[in-house]
Parts: structure tokens; C-alpha cells; sequence
């Protein structure tokens, strides 16, 4: 199953682009036009995942889409500042083996879940809160490598801001904190690291969070 990686690189003036970088769930919208629809489970079934980020000393914007779907890409005049860029990163990843280190970046949501316990009983489903130590995001990042095939060797984690936006099915806003993490990983299990790689880690991945990017040592 191959996996695309989209470079967009947005015209900042644009006003169609103010808006997405303002909600986070229209920027959402945006990202899955170019996706066909799969009966609301459009995210799911093509796996996308994207990240925002400046470049350029903050002068240049993009946004990374990664999915299993190539994207047909069709957004309005004066949105992108250059034609978007798709790779079949397949290659890269076919050449990740054990034992081997990586730099790598994510931005996620770390969040615990806080179960509430009323007259002994305990709920079945908790809440989820933002975890804000530094001792506790290095925990939730090294819990989520076990799992996902690596091990992090080093690693530099700072507040990326809140994601907000309009919730699509209910009232009131969305706000999602933002982690990044950059650092060096080594790879214990390639076929897991793949498989973290393309579904993404944490939540919030609907909304700016989870796409693991790698790259050589």
C-alpha cells in the first residue's frame, strides 16, 4: 500500500487561506477535497494526515498531506503559491531497517483520559485533557514509540499553540494544543514504525495532529 506525501505551499494573502489557518476544521475541509468521498469516513479510509508549518523565518507557509490515496488536487486561484508536490514516499520507507536512526518530527495532542467515578461507579467513557509537563509529554511520546516500533534517543518538545475551529456537529468551538516534537529515533520494528508512519499517532489527526515525519540521521 503506497504512501503520498503533498508539499502545499499557501499564498498567505489569500483570503480562502485566512480563513483555514484561523478554523481548523475548514482547513480540514479543504485538505479532503482532494480526496473522494468515502460515506463520512473519508479521514479513515485514505488515511490522511497533515501538519502546518512555516519556513523561511516565518514567510512561507505549508501544509504536509500524507495519505494512501493519491490526492487530485483542485483549489481555488491565488490559494498556492506554486503547484502542490506529491511523492510516492514508498521508497524511503522500504529502506528504513532495524537498528538504524532517524530525525524525525511530529506534532500531536498529547492528552490523558480523566475517568470520572460517581457514588463508586465508574464512567465508561473518561475525558480527555491536555497533559502540560514536560515530564508527562516525554512519557505519552515514549508510551506511544513502544508501540509504534521505536525508540527515542533524543528529543526537544515545545508548545505549538491551540488548534482552533467550528465543530462540524455540534456547537461551540473546537481547541486542540499542539505539541511539536523534533528528535532522533532508533528504529526497532520497520514494519511498525511503517504502519505508526501511516496512521498517525494521538489524536486530534482529523485536525493538524499525528503525522510522524522521518528522515535519514
Amino acid at each position: 500500500m503506497a504512501i503520498f506525501l503533498t508539499r502545499l505551499v499557501l499564498g498567505p494573502r489569500n483570503r480562502l487561506v485566512q480563513r483555514d489557518l484561523s478554523d481548523i476544521q475548514q482547513l480540514h475541509r479543504t485538505v479532503m477535497s482532494a480526496f473522494p468521498d468515502s460515506g463520512g469516513q473519508g479521514r479513515l479510509a485514505h488515511r490522511v494526515l497533515f501538519r502546518v508549518e512555516e519556513a523561511l523565518g516565518g514567510r512561507e507557509i505549508n501544509v504536509l498531506v500524507q495519505s494512501i490515496t493519491e490526492p487530485s488536487w483542485s483549489l481555488p486561484e491565488g490559494y498556492l503559491r506554486q503547484p502542490p508536490e506529491v511523492k510516492n514516499i514508498d521508497p524511503a520507507l522500504d529502506s528504513v531497517s532495524a537498528g538504524g536512526h532517524l530525525r524525525f518530527r511530529l506534532e500531536a495532542n498529547p492528552t490523558r483520559k480523566v475517568v470520572k467515578e460517581t457514588d463508586g461507579v465508574r464512567a465508561k467513557n473518561g475525558m480527555r485533557v491536555p497533559i502540560r509537563t514536560d515530564a508527562g509529554r516525554r512519557e505519552w511520546l515514549d508510551h506511544k514509540a513502544e508501540a509504534a516500533g521505536f525508540h527515542v534517543l533524543s528529543v526537544d518538545a515545545r508548545p505549538a499553540g491551540t488548534r482552533t475551529g467550528s465543530h462540524s456537529q455540534r456547537p461551540g468551538r473546537l481547541s486542540l494544543e499542539s505539541v511539536r516534537f523534533d528528535g532522533l529515533l532508533e528504529v526497532l520494528d520497520p514494519a511498525l514504525l511503517r504502519q505508526a508512519i501511516q496512521n498517525g499517532l494521538g489524536s486530534g489527526k482529523a485536525y493538524g495532529h499525528g503525522l510522524l515525519s522521518v528522515a535519514p540521521g
